[in-house]
């Protein structure tokens, strides 16, 4: 009896039949419905009268104002595919130990890497295995963090970057094995070490 009267009370209608109060009709309800989210969104936008162009504010997503650079696609290999591509290889390879998800920093990494190795393909393979699955690898060459960067030049291990780094610096490591490669041409060289 009390919910009908707060509910009629609130439509501004009461009609008396004998003690009880008659039930609003659905009319009644949609219109407090309406009411009702007409006050709701007055409450979550305002109705101020002095909104100007300067005074409206929209999200500004940070990618949107950033042009995307193109980015290599690097191959994933297993151990011995790396094996085998470090012994046969007469360029340097760069190897990404990272993971694909899970990890901040390679996914803060990848990118970067990624567009850098536009560049470095033409003087370098790169490849990238996965550190959680070959972790005894990751540790014998000095890569203990992952993503960690290993550079092989004539079959051994010529440099390793772990994070943090940046892409750049990765780059040089590359530019200078391949600089070590042309310097060594024609010279007689040791047996490639390999993968381990």
């Amino acid at each position: 009896m009390e919910q009908q009267l707060c509910r009629t009370a609130f439509l501004g209608r009461r009609k008396h039949f004998g003690d009880g109060l008659e039930k609003p009709s659905y009319g009644q309800l949609s219109s407090c419905w309406i009411a009702s989210l007409l006050c709701l969104s007055l409450m979550l936008t305002g109705c101020a009268d002095d909104v100007t162009p300067q005074a409206t504010h929209f999200p500004i997503i940070i990618s949107d104002l950033v042009p995307q650079q193109p980015e290599a696609a690097i191959t994933e290999v297993n151990r011995d595919e790396l094996q085998a591509l470090v012994t046969t290889s007469q360029r340097p390879v760069l190897v990404e130990f990272s993971v694909l998800s899970g990890c901040y920093r390679c996914d803060d990494m990848r990118s970067p890497i990624r567009q850098k190795a536009l560049e470095l393909q033409q003087d370098a393979d790169i490849v990238r295995i996965d550190f959680n699955m070959n972790q005894k690898l990751a540790r014998e060459v000095g890569a203990t963090v992952c993503p960690s960067y290993v550079v092989y030049s004539e079959g051994r291990v010529a440099s390793v970057r772990t994070w943090p780094t940046s892409a750049d610096f990765v780059a040089d490591d590359v530019a200078a094995a391949v600089n070590r490669v042309s310097d060594s041409e024609g010279s007689d060289t040791s047996k490639p070490q390999g993968v381990q």
